[in-house]
């Protein structure tokens, strides 16, 4: 015993001595694609998508990173929403108004260690949303008529001081003209050429006012009224790019709402993507747990011979779970790769495959005490098909079946023959689907992507595989379920050669 508690002791610090080489970090924040610069008053609207980027952050960066993976939640008002992610972003978009908390962390998937969680809170408001947009518009509204006066002023101070140059000449040329005046009215008085002069002075006064008539008209013609209605012109024309500017963004609006339903259908099918991760990952690191811990059992204490076999069942149980999902995974990476379903016909086993399905489900119904029951009818005729398959196919189901019961159940499996078609029925007396349920299921079989929902609390039933196999063999996956009734799973297969 104090062995155990030294090996746990140990691993617990083992592990919090990893963690603290690891912290997750912010990156940026992005609202409707926009950086924002202050993360704690972030304020965004129902209509309205939220991106996280985030990063894993090593204390030593000259060592190399483990396999990692983040763990996020969304909680709102206590309503948490939870999911693990590879990915180093997440979007969020549609949210309801409210006060939120986006948390983060990252772990190893060797289970050595986990970082502290990072928060983030933000809010979902319209109202002031639509208040800080508005007051941005205004912003950007203030900055263009400022840049705008701006440039009038300038142009305002420069013609006030051309007209100090043009009032300048003016008072020079008048100076000079009364300068000449007196010099002349002095030859005057001397009595030299005295009608002469007087000519001369009568065409230099006129030449005088001419020149600053012209002066006068120069000096109106760049007045500053001048520069304003000039500018009013500008001004009409920069009104006439806002509204060409208004139109493209309208059109920009259209697209990124078109891109905002595409982000949201990308972030629906991520969700789906890290449930089925999570399951995936759950359904082989329980199993390893399990099996080391039996190991340690045998390792540890002596057992008698009864024990031993107890145990060694038990870790042949769990290494099937493990073989499972990583043929699931791999049937995964198939479907996804588009390829058609490859068959290998024979003639097939019906007692065998049913007998192998149920087997291979025994353990976990056994400790729900569900019974299991199988009728097969007599007259069916020889079916061909792909054994192996097939044997997935009832697997699963029964594995769904087993989920879904409670605590001493029943399921019920029949294989019978109708016409040219053979029927395989898995019925259970369990929670069972209401209407809305199996219709929202049912339109889910023709999207393949979409086809491994969750049809029960914390689990998902293998359906892509069902319904790929079963219809590579030219049949088909009938559901019928009633809430707190239990479910039928049912498939038929062609007796004839297709």
């Amino acid at each position: 015993m104090k062995k155990i508690i030294y090996i746990l002791i140990f691993f617990v610090m083992y592990s919090s001595l990893n963690a603290a080489d690891y912290s997750v970090n912010i990156d940026e924040i992005r609202v409707n694609g926009k950086a924002v610069s202050n993360f704690n008053n972030i304020i965004i609207a129902e209509t309205d998508t939220i991106i996280f980027d985030y990063s894993l952050v090593r204390a030593d960066t000259t060592k190399s990173v483990p396999p990692f993976l983040f763990k996020l939640a969304l909680d709102q008002n206590g309503e948490i929403s939870e999911r693990t992610a590879g990915v180093k972003e997440v979007l969020y978009c549609n949210l309801t108004q409210g006060n939120y908390i986006f948390d983060v962390s990252a772990f190893d998937l060797a289970g050595k260690w986990k970082t502290s969680n990072l928060l983030i809170k933000f809010e979902v408001n319209n109202k002031l949303a639509s208040i800080n947009k508005k007051i941005d518009t205004l912003e950007a509204a203030k900055q263009v008529s400022d840049s705008i006066i701006s440039a009038l002023n300038e142009n305002i101070k420069a013609n006030e001081n051309q007209n100090e140059s043009y009032k300048i000449v003016m008072y020079s040329v008048g100076g000079a003209s009364i300068l000449f005046l007196i010099l002349f009215l002095i030859y005057l008085i001397k009595g030299r050429e005295k009608n002469k002069i007087i000519n001369n002075l009568n065409t230099k006064l006129e030449e005088n006012e001419m020149k600053m008539l012209a002066l006068q008209a120069t000096l109106d013609k760049s007045s500053p009224t001048s520069d304003v209605e000039r500018f009013s012109n500008e001004i009409e024309k920069i009104n006439k790019r806002l509204e060409n500017i208004s139109q493209l963004s309208d059109t920009f609006n259209k697209d990124v709402n078109t891109f905002i339903n595409k982000a949201t259908d990308l972030a629906n099918l991520q969700i789906n993507k890290n449930s089925v991760f999570e399951n995936i990952i759950a359904g082989i690191t329980n199993p390893t747990d399990t099996i080391r811990s039996l190991v340690e059992l045998l390792r540890g204490y002596d057992l008698n011979s009864t024990e031993t076999n107890d145990v060694i069942n038990n870790i042949i149980d769990y290494t099937n779970k493990i073989i499972d999902n990583v043929e699931d995974i791999q049937r995964r990476i198939e479907f996804e790769d588009g390829s058609k379903v490859s068959l290998y016909f024979d003639t097939i086993d019906i007692p065998y495959i049913i007998n192998t399905a149920v087997q291979k489900n025994t353990s976990d119904a056994n400790k729900k005490d569900i019974r299991i029951k199988t009728n097969i009818a007599p007259e069916i005729e020889k079916l061909r098909g792909d054994q192996q398959k097939l044997t997935v196919v009832l697997h699963n189901l029964i594995n769904n079946a087993v989920k879904f019961t409670n605590e001493k159940g029943k399921i019920d499996i029949k294989a019978y023959q109708k016409s040219n078609l053979v029927y395989f029925e898995v019925t259970d007396n369990g929670i069972g689907m209401t209407t809305d349920e199996l219709k929202k299921l049912y339109e889910n079989f023709s999207i393949d992507y979409n086809i491994d929902k969750m049809v029960g609390p914390n689990s998902t039933i293998g359906l892509l595989t069902v319904k790929k196999y079963v219809e590579a063999h030219g049949g088909q996956l009938i559901v019928s379920s009633v809430i707190n009734d239990g479910s039928t799973f049912s498939f038929f297969i062609p007796t004839v050669k297709y």
